[in-house]
């Protein structure tokens, strides 16, 4: 009696007999051990590259150059500027001609300058002095905006950080103004709108600038 549940398949034809195998290769440990000499040297002489690549771009991408000096005020004694090796530093005269500079850096490309100079003495920074020195740069600069302002530490005391365009030439420009017993140093920045890495550069000149007696 046939079942009606029974499954039902296709003929497949039968799969045609294995071939025997034949005897399987043994592991050559002495020629894989012959190798390992040369391995080792290959991995060595590639970690050495590396890190010689690696200690180099780390060498020119740190370094940077030191330029001391005397103020034109006697009284602050010494001060001492580090730099990045892009920048050089040029005579105060050729960049601020008769603003009583007594340092100067310029980018080697010329796309930014840094100008170190002594005015009057600040008693205070506080928003009295931030809101005058907003007054004085509208009435001056034609092209003027405001950018920011804040203190920043430095080693000689605090300093007023203020930021500024000229939106004519596109450039970002930056005082800061750090009082120092009778006089301010003050550290005019010229740098292009937008460019990260000058103005990067210019925040570390300016943050290592530092006053000694001797």
């Amino acid at each position: 009696m046939s079942n009606e549940f029974e499954e039902t398949y296709f003929d497949e034809p039968a799969p045609p007999p294995r071939k025997p195998e034949g005897p399987k290769r043994s592991w050559n440990a002495g020629a894989m051990k012959a190798r390992l000499p040369w391995l080792a040297a290959a991995a060595v002489l590639v970690v050495a590259i590396v890190l010689v690549v690696y200690f180099v771009a780390i060498r020119n991408t740190s370094s940077t150059n030191t330029s001391t000096g005397t103020t034109t005020n006697q009284a602050l004694g010494h001060y001492k500027v580090t730099y990045p090796k892009s920048w050089a530093p040029v005579s105060p005269d050729s960049v601020a001609p008769g603003q009583n500079a007594f340092a100067a850096f310029r980018e080697k490309a010329g796309n930014a300058v840094v100008v170190m100079r002594l005015e009057g003495g600040v008693k205070t920074i506080n928003t009295a002095y931030l809101n005058s020195l907003k007054s004085q740069l509208q009435r001056t600069v034609s092209d003027y905006k405001f950018v920011s302002s804040h203190v920043i530490p430095l080693q000689p005391g605090q300093a007023l950080d203020f930021t500024y365009e000229r939106t004519t030439l596109h450039q970002v420009r930056n005082v800061v103004v750090l009082p120092v017993g009778k006089v301010s140093v003050v550290m005019a920045t010229i740098a292009p709108v937008g460019d990260a890495a000058v103005t990067r550069q210019i925040n570390q000149i300016v943050s290592s600038f530092t006053l000694s007696s001797s």
